[in-house]
């Protein structure tokens, strides 16, 4: 399997007995599993935003999971965002795998995107329609998630939507999903 993290060596005059100090750089989150007919057609035919997941009652774009800073096991600083969604709980899920090879299965108004082994990571509140994990006082993602080794997990946010009318009567709803490799 070839590796998507690049080790840097640095040597400085700063560093006692010039010891080499590892810096490791992680590529950017895939994202995959969109609900804007790039992948399985969402459950009431509507198509969002690239990059976001099917429309839902607060959103026409549907919501959206990104992804920002180090995702190392050693020095994890990687946060979670949604946003696009109503106002309400969100459940911020890990997985193994992507589910039906990226591509999606219909759940609720939506699509599940994340597969294999599932930890749920929490929940926040969303207000102004958007939130992100971990929280002040959560523990990081590596560790709620027990990212332990270096691999891919994947992620994806779960939902409940507003109106019980706006697609099927399942009032729930998810964002995308999207890959992050995890280094040392």
């Amino acid at each position: 399997m070839k590796s998507f993290f690049a080790s840097i060596v640095l040597f400085a005059t700063l560093i006692p007995a010039a010891q080499p100090r590892t810096i490791v750089v992680a590529r950017e989150a895939i994202v995959f599993c969109s609900g804007d007919g790039t992948a399985t057609a969402c459950p009431c035919g509507n198509v969002g935003y690239p990059g976001h997941g099917c429309p839902n009652g607060a959103s026409s774009a549907g919501g959206q999971l990104t992804g920002s800073g180090s995702a190392s096991i050693a020095a994890d600083t990687y946060r979670l965002v949604a946003t696009d969604m109503p106002n309400g709980r969100a459940l911020y899920i890990q997985g193994t795998t992507r589910m039906n090879g990226g591509e999606g299965k219909r759940f609720g108004d939506g699509l599940r995107c994340v597969g294999g082994t599932l930890v749920r990571l929490g929940s926040r509140f969303n207000f102004a329609g958007a939130s992100s994990f971990p929280g002040p006082s959560q523990p990081l993602i590596s560790q709620r998630g027990g990212v332990h080794a270096p691999g891919t997990r994947t992620y994806q946010v779960l939902f409940r939507t507003t109106s019980p009318t706006f697609c099927t009567s399942s009032r729930v709803n998810l964002t995308n999903g999207i890959e992050v490799a995890w280094g040392p």
